[in-house]
Parts: C-alpha cells; structure tokens; sequence
C-alpha cells in the first residue's frame, strides 16, 4: 500500500513543499516532472488532461480568445508521459483555439494509437466533419458553461450532434449546478465527464451544497467526474495535510469505475500580473511527479487504481 509517509519520504529533501504545484512559479516551457513516481502505475494508464498549443501562425488563436501561450508540444508531452510511466493521453481542446481543432488532432497524429482527443464543434461544424474528427481519435465534444441556462440548452444540442458516434460530452459543471441539472443528466443518452472535481471547494469538504448529488450521479453511472487540475484554492494547509483528499475518496468509494485522473499539462492558469496580449503568456511550473503520488495515497487500492487509470480510459475513449 502507498502511503502519505510514503509520499512524505520520498520527498523529504525538498520538504512538504516538493509535493504542491509550484503556482507561484511560471516557465516559458512546459514542466517535466522532477519526482520520481513512487508507486506501480499498471499498463495502460492515460491522462485524461492535457492541452496542446503550437507556434503561430500554423496555429492561429482564436480572435476571442483571452489569452496566448508558448507552445506545449506533443514531443513534449510524450517526454513528460515517459517519466510518470504513463501510456496513453486524451487531448482537450483548449478554449484558445475556439473550434479550430488542428493543433490538438496533428497532436493525436504525433502521438498515435495511444492518444485520443476531445474537441470543440459549433453550429457550422458538419457532419462529415464530425466523422472526420472521428477517423484521426476525436471521442468526444468540450462544452463549457458560464450558467445554469446554457448548460441546459448546452447539454442538450451537444447530446444531438454527437448521437449514435460513440462519443462523450466533456463538460466544466460545478457542483452547485448539479441538483437542477440531475435529472436532466440522469436522461441524457451519452456520457458526461465533468472536468476538475466538478468545481467542489476542499474547505469546504463533503458536506458542500452539490457534493451528495455528485455521489449520487456516480453511483448511479450516469457521470464521470476527472480529479484533474490541482490549483491554489487546494493546496494542503499544514504538513502532511491535503484537503482534497477526503473528496477524493468520497468519490471513489461511490463509484470507482466513473472516476478519471489527469494532470491538466501544461498547467495554463491565471495570467502573469499585467499580462496583456498578444503577449505570449508562460506556463506555471508543475511538479507532476509529486501530484501524481498524491492520486496514490487518495487510491491506495491498486486494482482500484488500474480501474480508474487504465480501464476506464480504456472503455470511453475506445482504446
């Protein structure tokens, strides 16, 4: 069994801090990680996380989008896979690009049969186009919502477009959205993954508003849910302390089997202050390594493990 004082020793050099994404730190490349993974990692693991950005103007960013970026490359993921013994990689399209999704389908093109990719369609994407994205590894559409209103008319257009293609919708609901969405998922006719442990606050622990319906829809199989992107607000507060982890075990125990995990490489976040475009913006400095050891200790089972890593990728994603 991997345990916290595993974690703690294996990186005991360079203190408790060794173990938190570095967030104040930003690099003009995209991080490797510096820690050694400290457990087995079975065959097949994936990381249902990752961004791509390219150099422009082959990748041209979207005209609304907020920001630009220095280039994560494929290569480079592949790199950072290679340390964290990890086989394969479901690509997500990042905002930046709107629904020019080149850069994240040359990426699956770069990684080959052990890569995947989510993108972004809108209303003048086409059914052919749609079976073409299909072709290169697109399993699913990202759809984000900023209210309760556009997810409702949201989750329903995507479910449309995507009938009958084996394909997911990759969505950002936050758990205070999930008790009048419930019903409505619990009918959708296509799978829901909801990205970064579906927005829960660790201060706030499992009692939050939402975090039962969560559990529920889990337990029920009608959502997945990805513990991807660790950020500021979950940090642990005192050595040896890490308040995402009884979430994280919550969701487990419902339902291990509706669980993913992801780094989020190349860790985009808020911007450096006075940011500006068409500034190329960095990237934070994460230590990928150590966070993936903290997925241990929330997992300390190993055939759990396998089935969060390895065999659910495996099924949504049709590797």
């Amino acid at each position: 069994m991997f345990t916290r004082r595993d974690v703690l020793l294996g990186t005991a050099a360079a203190g408790v801090g060794a173990l938190l994404p570095r967030t104040n730190e930003v690099s003009a490349a995209p991080s490797q990680p510096t820690t050694p993974v400290g457990f087995s990692v079975p065959p097949g693991a994936c990381d249902t996380h990752v961004h791509l950005f390219g150099e422009e103007p082959r990748y041209p960013f979207a005209p609304s989008s907020s920001y630009k970026t220095v280039p994560a490359t494929a290569d480079e993921s592949r790199a950072m896979h290679h340390a964290l013994h990890v086989a394969r990689v479901a690509l997500i399209q990042p905002s930046a690009y709107g629904s020019d999704n080149s850069c994240i389908l040359d990426g699956v093109k770069r990684r080959g049969a052990a890569a995947r990719a989510v993108v972004r369609i809108d209303e003048t994407t086409s059914d052919k186009a749609l079976d073409e994205m299909h072709r290169l590894g697109a399993r699913g559409v990202r759809e984000d919502f900023d209210s309760l209103a556009e997810a409702r008319q949201g989750l329903d257009r995507a479910a449309r477009r995507i009938a009958g293609r084996n394909w997911h919708i990759n969505t950002n609901l936050r758990v205070g959205m999930l008790e009048s969405l419930a019903d409505q998922l619990m009918a959708l006719p296509v799978p829901v993954v909801i990205d970064h442990w579906a927005g829960a606050n660790p201060a706030l622990g499992t009692g939050q508003p939402g975090f039962d319906v969560l559990l529920e829809l889990l337990r029920k199989g009608k959502v997945y849910v990805k513990l991807t992107h660790i950020g500021p607000a979950l940090l642990p507060s005192a050595p040896g302390a890490d308040p995402v982890e009884p979430l994280a075990k919550a969701m487990v125990a419902a339902n291990p089997q509706r669980i993913f995990w992801g780094t989020n490489w190349p860790h985009q976040g808020p911007r450096p202050r006075g940011y500006k475009l068409p500034a190329l913006a960095p990237h934070n400095e994460v230590d990928d390594g150590a966070l993936f050891n903290r997925f241990a200790v929330w997992v300390p089972d190993a055939v759990q493990r396998k089935t969060i890593l390895a065999d659910n990728p495996a099924t949504l994603y049709g590797f």
